[in-house]
């Protein structure tokens, strides 16, 4: 049955929270707040940020919580810093950590994965100052559990919080076993009693995805794309050919027009060498400073492999290194083009990329 939404008003009277929910978000915040802890496993654009920021309120208006701590990726961040304005009336204070010291009155505070586990005894800290709901944003970045960095300083941050709820459209992106280490954030130690023993076998029953779902079902929320009312999207590929430089180096890098650079012999190989890397043909596509290490100064992403080893005194690496110098990218002059068409007509830009832009794309805006 559909959970009874009566009495949301009166859980939020005299509070701060402003913003008027949708009726699907108000469904989902009625449920979460029948339970001590929950998820929100909502597709993108369903709200699962402000349903949050509604939670909260909630709870501290019971004056079970007096603060809250939100764990997410930095590109999280700007969703919940744009949204406390429009759901709060009297905005709480909010900050971002950074590792250095936390204001006496940060009620809100945001991390990220990384951070947390990097730092955790200061969060930890912080955490046990006062009853603190924790939110996972992007909860599924912690599916390794007590395996991984990040799931482990979460599992052990859980037992700090007096409230938990986890938020991700993708709560089990690659098996069924991926449900684990949420559950155990949620209701800790107790998720091998709430999913059936079968369904986390190596080999999988045909309805083990069906049987999971059923037995988390009273534990979550989800809104679906249908219920967005959303139009069907509209699909255009724009095709943007290299040129210039960057053109040259990623013809290199399949060794076709090696010899255009006045290059070595160990430099000619180590193109042919990366052109075997469909990785680093990405990056060259992208942007070719992304090939070689110390380009963080054009794009802070922290790869999972390792740049090219390429000599220090290499005229390649001197090539890559200062490639913005001499031109920006083609995709990101094109790129700029369509978000400066787009804010004229107060239109949003949503962008997704394999890495991330740097200098090219500010560049190119400029």
């Amino acid at each position: 049955p559909a959970p009874n939404t009566a009495g949301l008003p009166a859980r939020l009277r005299g509070g701060r929270f402003k913003r008027e929910l949708r009726p699907f978000q108000e469904r989902d915040l009625a449920q979460l707040l029948a339970l001590p802890h929950g998820a929100n496993f909502s597709v993108p654009g369903a709200g699962k940020t402000s349903v949050a920021y509604a939670i909260y309120e909630a709870e501290r208006l019971a004056e079970r919580v007096s603060q809250l701590l939100v764990i997410a990726p930095l590109s999280a961040f700007p969703s919940w810093m744009e949204e406390i304005e429009v759901c709060f009336e009297e905005i709480p204070l909010i900050a971002r950590f950074d590792g250095g010291r936390i204001a006496s009155r940060v009620e809100i505070l945001l991390v990220n994965y990384h951070r947390l586990a990097a730092s955790y005894e200061d969060i930890a800290k912080w955490a046990a100052r006062a009853p603190t709901h924790l939110v996972l944003d992007e909860a599924h970045r912690m599916k390794r559990g007590w395996e991984g960095q990040w799931g482990s300083a979460c599992l052990n941050l859980a037992f700090l919080a007096q409230r938990r709820d986890i938020l991700t459209g993708t709560p089990a992106p690659q098996s069924p076993g991926d449900l684990q280490a949420l559950l155990n954030f949620l209701w800790p130690n107790q998720a091998r009693r709430i999913i059936p023993p079968d369904a986390l076998a190596p080999s999988l029953p045909p309805d083990a995805d069906q049987r999971i779902v059923e037995a988390i079902r009273p534990l979550f929320v989800r809104t679906t794309k249908h219920e967005l009312q959303l139009r069907p999207p509209d699909y255009s590929a724009l095709w943007v050919p290299l040129a210039g430089l960057h053109e040259k180096i990623y013809q290199a890098m399949l060794d076709l027009y090696a010899g255009q650079f006045p290059l070595g012999r160990h430099d000619r190989v180590t193109f042919a060498q990366m052109g075997k890397v469909v990785m680093y043909l990405l990056e060259a596509a992208t942007n070719p400073c992304l090939l070689v290490a110390g380009s963080s100064r054009y794009d802070p992403i922290v790869f999972r492999h390792p740049p090219l080893e390429i000599p220090p005194d290499s005229p390649l690496r001197e090539l890559l290194i200062h490639y913005p110098r001499y031109e920006t990218p083609a995709k990101f002059v094109h790129l700029a083009r369509i978000i400066e068409a787009n804010a004229s007509q107060n239109r949003k830009t949503l962008v997704w990329t394999n890495f991330g832009f740097g200098k090219p794309l500010a560049s190119a805006l400029a």
